[in-house]
């Protein structure tokens, strides 16, 4: 089991994002920030592109067959790819969205789960730390 925790952010919103992804488990087990391009980033588009990145590393590492655990503390995260909440023709995440539609179809045990924002403190940190790198 290899457990994820995500997070994105941006100052302002929209603005400079930066994402924060923490990896836990026997295969992989370490943490990753990093700046996002672009100088109006909504938030939403940093919470998925720190899933997106999240989902990269996981396959360029050969674990994709791996069950697979994703914490988000943003509640569009999980329930959107699931169906369970509609996504926005013209929002500016839609198309970092689709990817990560994408990739997820690469992922057999995969499970997207929304944590309280207490429980991905470290994620955010990472986000944060991120942001500040612009």
């Amino acid at each position: 089991m290899i457990t994820v925790h995500v997070d994105g952010a941006c100052r302002p919103n929209p603005g400079k994002g930066g994402t924060g992804v923490v990896f836990e488990g026997d295969r992989m087990s370490y943490s990753i920030s990093e700046k996002c391009e672009g100088e109006r980033l909504s938030n939403n588009q940093v919470e998925y592109i720190a899933v997106y990145r999240a989902l990269q590393e996981i396959l360029t590492n050969g674990f994709h067959e791996e069950d697979i655990l994703i914490n988000s503390d943003a509640q569009l995260i999980v329930e959107q790819p699931s169906g369970r909440q509609q996504v926005a023709k013209r929002g500016a995440y839609v198309n970092v969205y689709l990817e990560v539609k994408k990739l997820i179809s690469h992922f057999p045990n995969i499970k997207l789960q929304h944590v309280p924002r207490e429980e991905n403190t470290e994620a955010n940190m990472l986000a944060s730390k991120a942001v500040k790198k612009h």
